[in-house]
């Protein structure tokens, strides 16, 4: 699960997670790819899909992305648990957020910047907004 809250964001297992009324946001999703900065065994080893995924190493650094190939839950785990890939620093914990035809990403880089755009193959009803506060 992400929730959102006055004290930040938090990426909390669902048996972990503490309903409390200054929630502001809540996004339940998974499965998670990397915890303690390691592959969370067990992943899919089959059915590659494109995927979404976000990441932090809980000292301040996000990262939400996508991928543009084909990848299985188990590859998206062990690239993200590598050192420098996709980030600078250290990932200690990241989670699925879809994957497949639906999985689409638009990233608004600036008023003088193409944003990055990956569209998904079909139709979808819901989306995960994030802006600056």
């Amino acid at each position: 699960m992400i929730d959102s809250d006055e004290r930040g964001i938090h990426l909390a297992r669902r048996g972990r997670f503490r309903d409390h009324p200054h929630i502001a946001a809540l996004l339940q999703t998974g499965p998670y790819l990397v915890e303690n900065a390691r592959p969370v065994r067990g992943l899919s080893a089959t059915d590659p899909r494109r995927r979404t995924f976000i990441a932090t190493d809980w000292r301040g650094h996000w990262v939400i992305g996508t991928t543009t190939s084909s990848l299985t839950l188990a590859e998206r785990g062990e690239m993200l648990a590598f050192p420098d890939v996709p980030t600078p620093w250290r990932v200690d914990r990241a989670i699925n957020l879809d994957d497949g035809s639906s999985s689409g990403f638009f990233f608004e880089r600036g008023a003088d910047r193409v944003p990055v755009t990956l569209q998904p193959w079909k139709r979808v009803r819901n989306l995960l907004g994030i802006y600056p506060r």
